[in-house]
C-alpha cells in the first residue's frame, strides 16, 4: 500500500555553461555520496531526470528539457537515504515515473510522480527489509506493472510487484545466505510475459531466477564460486526479445560476460582481462 508523505521540493537552475574543454559539473562533491548511487530515466523523447543520494542521505534530482537548462531539485530530505545504498528507477508509461531507494534504515522508500502532480513519497518495506549498503533494482514488464527487488540484510533476495488498481505485495525470491549483502542485483524484462534477475552470491558466483507467466520462478547458478567481486557491479541488457546479455565484475579485476539466445543454453566468455 502506498504511504504518501509530500517531500520538500526546491528548485535550483543550474547554468549549463562551463569554460570551454571542461566538462559540466552537475553532480557536485557537496551533494553526492562517495561511493553510492546514480540512476536516471528519460520518459519522454525530449527529456531526461537524473537522481543521486547525497552526502547527507538526502536524494537530490534534476531533470532537462530540450530547450532549456538542468534544473535540480531535492526530493527527499536529509537521513532519508543509506547513504552506502542503492537507488533505482523506471518509467512505466510516459507520464510517469518511479523511484525507489534503500533507507538509512534498511528500508526501502519509493517516490512517484504524475504529469500535472508533484511528487509522492511512501515506505514500500519496514526498517530492516534491505541491506543498506546492497543493491535494489527494477522492471516494469507492462505498463500497468512494475516490480522492484533488493537484497535483505541476511543475504536474501526480496521483492515485490505492483498490479495498476491494486497494492504492492511483497515476497522473498531467494532464502538467506543467497546474496553478497554488499553485492549487486539487476534486472530485465525481455518479452512483456517473462522478467529475469541476476544477483552476486555470498561466494562471488553468479545467480540467478526467470518467471514466466504462470509459472513460478526458477532458480539457477550462472557462473560458479569466485566467478564474481562480492562488492563488484552486474548490468544486463536484452536487444532483442529472444536475446539476453549479462556482464559482471570478476574477482580478479576483469569483466566477465555471458549470452543466452532462445532455445540455446547461457555462454559465457572474458570482455576484458584482469
Amino acid at each position: 500500500m502506498r504511504q504518501l508523505a509530500p517531500p520538500p521540493f526546491q528548485i535550483n537552475p543550474y547554468d549549463e555553461a562551463a569554460p570551454q574543454g571542461q566538462f559540466r559539473d552537475l553532480l557536485t562533491i557537496d551533494n553526492i555520496s562517495n561511493n553510492r548511487s546514480i540512476t536516471a530515466v528519460s520518459r519522454i523523447p525530449n527529456s531526461m531526470e537524473v537522481w543521486w543520494i547525497g552526502r547527507n542521505g538526502s536524494i537530490q534530482g534534476a531533470f532537462w528539457y530540450e530547450g532549456s537548462q538542468w534544473q535540480r531539485y531535492e526530493l527527499a530530505p536529509a537521513g532519508s537515504a543509506a547513504r552506502n545504498g542503492s537507488i533505482i528507477a523506471l518509467s512505466r508509461i510516459p507520464n510517469s515515473m518511479e523511484l525507489w531507494w534503500i533507507g538509512a534504515n534498511g528500508s526501502v522508500q519509493g517516490a512517484f510522480w504524475y504529469e500535472g502532480s508533484q511528487w509522492q513519497r511512501y515506505e514500500l518495506a519496514p526498517a530492516g527489509s534491505a541491506s543498506t549498503v546492497g543493491s535494489i533494482t527494477a522492471v516494469s514488464r507492462i505498463s500497468n506493472s512494475m516490480e522492484v527487488w533488493w537484497i535483505g540484510p541476511n543475504g536474501s533476495v526480496q521483492s515485490a510487484f505492483w498490479y495498476e488498481g491494486s497494492h504492492w505485495q511483497r515476497y522473498e525470491l531467494a532464502p538467506a545466505g543467497s546474496a553478497s549483502t554488499i553485492g549487486s542485483i539487476t534486472a530485465v524484462s525481455r518479452v512483456p510475459n517473462s522478467m529475469e534477475v541476476w544477483w552476486i552470491g555470498p561466494n562471488g558466483s553468479v545467480r540467478g531466477a526467470f518467471w514466466y507467466e504462470g509459472s513460478q520462478w526458477q532458480r539457477y547458478e550462472l557462473a560458479p564460486a569466485g566467478s564474481a567481486s562480492i562488492n563488484g557491479s552486474i548490468t544486463v541488457v536484452s536487444r532483442i526479445p529472444t536475446s539476453m546479455e549479462l556482464w559482471w565484475l570478476g574477482a580478479n579485476g576483469s569483466v566477465q560476460g555471458a549470452f543466452w539466445y532462445e532455445g540455446s543454453q547461457w555462454q559465457r566468455y572474458e570482455l576484458a582481462p584482469a
